[in-house]
């Protein structure tokens, strides 16, 4: 599924942004797997198979991301709107780097990290000088 919906969105962005209308607009579904992508990149938690199970962290951050990638379809929109748009989606972005990095944890509801650090672990470690081939 998604970590957001349509129905979810309501609650991110007024009523009557066309985005909460009864039908989805063209290129909604796209929008929602791209922003499913994004977080499952940085952070390695899949979608869940309905948004109300997504941790509300990563549903706030997957509406973040939506509504930037959509600014689009609106046509034009006031520069005050834009500029909060933009900053929801660098906080969004800033947040997702900082869960990859391991400086951000994403805990579910019983207080569980549910997100790892891509850190590779060392392989080799030695703290005497190597002089020769092994």
């Amino acid at each position: 599924m998604s970590f957001t919906s349509q129905e979810l969105y309501k609650a991110f962005v007024s009523n009557n942004n066309f985005m909460t209308k009864a039908a989805a607009p063209d290129g909604f579904a796209e929008s929602l797997l791209q922003v499913d992508s994004i977080i499952y990149q940085k952070t390695g938690i899949t979608a869940p198979s309905d948004p109300m199970n997504a941790v509300p962290m990563l549903r706030n951050i997957a509406n973040a991301l939506l509504q930037w990638f959509t600014i689009g379809m609106q046509g034009n929109i006031e520069e005050f709107e834009y500029k909060r748009r933009k900053d929801l989606f660098e906080w969004a972005i800033t947040t997702l780097n900082a869960i990859q990095n391991g400086d951000e944890n994403i805990y579910d509801d019983a207080g569980n990290i549910v997100s790892a650090a891509k850190i590779p672990t060392p392989s080799f470690e030695s703290n005497q000088r190597i002089t020769m081939t092994l």
